[in-house]
């Protein structure tokens, strides 16, 4: 891939459990003109699961969802099977499936190998992988989803020298990475040399303290896409006093919002989108909890998503 196409805000889009009902075409007419970059992620939103990897289900619901999105920019597409061979599975039904779309051109794989491999002999395993597709890679390092499937003893991160070696693979496009500042700027050295290459950050309130990567992969943009696409914007600007008081506020309301999504961040978006007016299913909610999120909507500004 020439250039880096992978940056700015990446929306991890919220795929709720009645997603063949869900008025996606007004929800997406909200999203879509304030992110860079989409990451469809179906375990992600499933809060019986302990792990990033694909069940036979996904696949349907990954085309399906494909389908409803427009071609134009990059798609993040997650293929993590229980296994290595689980992994090229997935990866070779959905490029088989894709390849004839108008999306294909946009597919980036999104891989959580450390989650069925070891760090020792990734770069191998990424050359297979590569073998299968015409399309370039995201890895996805995030300790939190692959700690429950590891020993003790085992590594959850990737090891900086084991980036560094799969950066030498030109379909290897992008890192999502969650986890320290110190292990972030670890990673930017590991990958200096490829100008290309795409460090998104996958923890929202680190990036709010620290924006110190190409962009943010964000599961609250899905209700705050327009605050995230304005700090971005402004981020370069927010040492100017004229712009510092909009800065502020933008920032105090996203972590706010990430207060109230951390605990419970599939239930919490589903009640703030039953709220806005997009979907007709209400979760099972603490009452308080509830309060709080109808409060947080009610100070959002008008340029924020309502289809009410």
């Amino acid at each position: 891939m020439a250039g880096c196409r992978i940056r700015g805000l990446l929306c991890r889009l919220f795929i709720p459990q009645d997603w063949e009902t869900f008025p996606w075409s007004a929800f997406l007419g909200s999203l879509l003109p304030h992110a860079q970059g989409l990451v469809i992620d179906p375990p992600y939103w499933d809060p019986m699961r302990r792990g990033p990897y694909l069940q036979p289900m996904d696949l349907k619901v990954i085309q399906k969802i494909l389908g409803l999105l427009p071609a134009d920019r990059p798609l993040l597409v997650r293929i993590t099977g229980k296994d290595r061979r689980k992994t090229a599975s997935h990866l070779q039904h959905l490029d088989e499936a894709l390849r004839p779309t108008a999306h294909y051109g946009q597919v980036v794989w999104l891989d959580t190998p450390l989650m069925y491999h070891s760090n020792r002999g990734l770069p191998d395993l990424l050359l297979q992988l590569a073998t299968l597709t015409q399309r370039p890679f995201a890895l996805e390092n995030d300790p939190d989803r692959v700690r429950p499937f590891k020993s003790w003893s085992s590594h959850v991160n990737l090891r900086t020298h084991v980036l560094k070696q799969l950066a030498h693979n030109p379909r290897l496009s992008a890192l999502i990475h969650h986890g320290s500042l110190r292990r972030s700027l670890n990673y930017a050295k590991a990958v200096v040399k490829r100008r290309d290459f795409c460090l998104l950050d996958g923890d929202e309130a680190n990036f709010l303290d620290y924006p110190n990567t190409t962009g943010v992969v964000s599961a609250s943009a899905n209700v705050l896409a327009p605050l995230w696409a304005a700090l971005l914007a402004r981020k370069s600007l927010s040492g100017r006093a004229e712009h510092m008081t909009a800065y502020m506020e933008t920032m105090s309301i996203l972590q706010e919002g990430l207060r109230l999504l951390r605990p419970h961040p599939t239930a919490a978006l589903a009640e703030m989108l039953h709220a806005m007016g997009y979907s007709t299913t209400r979760p099972a909610l603490d009452e308080e909890d509830r309060k709080q999120m109808h409060r947080f909507l009610n100070r959002l500004p008008d340029v924020c998503i309502h289809n009410y």
